[in-house]
């Protein structure tokens, strides 16, 4: 039998009545009647497993024991106050690991304690809630048994579960989970810096912020189109200034804005998933240039921006299409290439024109313009190469081209 402590009591028929119930295996039961005490013994082949007591009818004893008669569990009630209390023992390898626990939840006041200590003292564990039935604390604790230094602790209040993770004895990580679910994660990194972290209540990442000593480093948002925007900043405290704003899309493109001192803009990129990109370069706030990159990252095509508004593009690989804008521009071949003209281009230079019928000879593209066909165009000769006239205000001259070297093959008209 068993009581308070607990323990158990055998031969317990010399002080008082008891009832058997075995088969002739040994399975079954013994039913004792102790003056107030009921206890009802549980035995599987002849060996007692478990022990059932009730005392004074307020109280209720349970202990369960393996084969060797160890007892591994013990759970005591009390009704009268609806407290219960007990402790376990779990096989691990070749020890036990000891829990103990207590808790209440008589109205209006809740009292719950766990604890849990392995026997090697590796480590232990303690759940502690307190507080009224409607309105309560939870607290939760992992503690290194060995050296007694806080590893991790919880606790719930005003819908929100705060919790804290410590490192060689300082805390590392705290946690919020708000009433709608959402976690918001506060990180001490390795380096000194600090992480935030903010969490759906699906536990999708909604943002991240890393900070320093002179404060924020990074700020990512997750949208909900996939997309991930990250602001980074630079700068010293009290000075600190938007270095960049980098948005990762959901199909792993790239888009990319760097900034000055001033906010302005110095340069936007636009990187394909592919690793291709287009580089655009700003000064004081006005475009300078823009590069077109492959996907090794080879310069194709540069384009350079001049305070008057011209072009001058230059391609740097085979194979490329150029297009100036309204002004006098320049271009300049790398074989293979395609110019395109719309209308009202202005008057336009190209430089090293590949002329003929031949597979890598260029192509002059009109797009929209005066003229539909070769038998539009003028052709005029001069010092430097050859004129080609689509009307009185838009001409393209072709540098160090002879007329002789011209012909239908070198123009596309749309």
């Amino acid at each position: 039998m068993i009581y308070d402590n607990p323990f158990y009591l055998k031969d317990t028929h010399e002080i008082a009545s008891f009832t058997d119930n075995f088969d002739s295996n040994g399975n079954g039961t013994r039913f004792f009647d102790l003056n107030g005490t009921e206890e009802t013994d549980t035995y599987v082949n002849g060996i007692l497993t478990e022990t059932f007591a009730v005392i004074n009818f307020s109280e209720l004893n349970l202990a369960r024991y393996d084969l060797a008669g160890q007892i591994i569990k013990y759970d005591r009630i009390d009704l009268s106050a609806d407290f219960r209390e007990g402790w376990a023992f779990t096989p691990t390898d070749l020890r036990y690991d000891r829990s103990d626990y207590s808790y209440s939840t008589w109205s209006p006041y809740v009292f719950d304690e766990f604890t849990f200590s392995s026997d090697d003292g590796a480590y232990a564990y303690f759940l502690k809630k307190t507080g009224m039935d409607w309105s309560y604390n939870l607290s939760e604790q992992y503690i290194d048994a060995r050296t007694g230094s806080l590893l991790s602790y919880e606790f719930l209040a005003k819908d929100h579960l705060i919790g804290f993770s410590f490192y060689s004895g300082l805390p590392s990580e705290y946690r919020e989970t708000l009433a709608n679910g959402d976690l918001h994660v506060e990180k001490i990194l390795g380096d000194g810096s600090f992480q935030i972290l903010e969490y759906s209540a699906t536990r999708a990442l909604l943002g991240e912020t890393r900070f320093n000593e002179v404060g924020v480093v990074f700020d990512t948002d997750y949208l909900p189109n996939g997309d991930r925007k990250t602001i980074n900043y630079a700068g010293t405290m009290g000075d600190k200034y938007v270095a960049s704003e980098v948005t990762r899309h959901s199909d792993a493109s790239f888009s990319e804005t760097y900034y000055d001192l001033l906010g302005r803009v110095i340069k936007d990129v636009d990187r394909e998933a592919d690793g291709s990109s287009v580089v655009s370069v700003f000064s004081s706030g006005t475009q300078t240039a823009e590069n077109i990159y492959t996907a090794g990252n080879k310069l194709a095509v540069a384009d350079r921006f001049l305070p008057d508004g011209r072009h001058e593009i230059v391609a740097h690989q085979a194979g490329q299409t150029l297009e100036g804008g309204a002004k006098n521009d320049t271009l300049t071949d790398f074989g293979d290439t395609t110019f395109v003209f719309k209308e009202n281009f202005g008057r336009d230079t190209i430089r090293g024109f590949d002329a003929g019928s031949g597979s890598d000879h260029d192509v002059i593209s009109l797009l929209g313009t005066a003229a539909q066909s070769f038998e539009d165009l003028h052709f005029n000769t001069v010092l430097s190469g050859l004129v080609v006239t689509i009307d009185d205000d838009n001409a393209v001259t072709l540098g160090g081209v002879q007329m002789s070297q011209i012909s239908a093959d070198d123009f596309l008209f749309l």
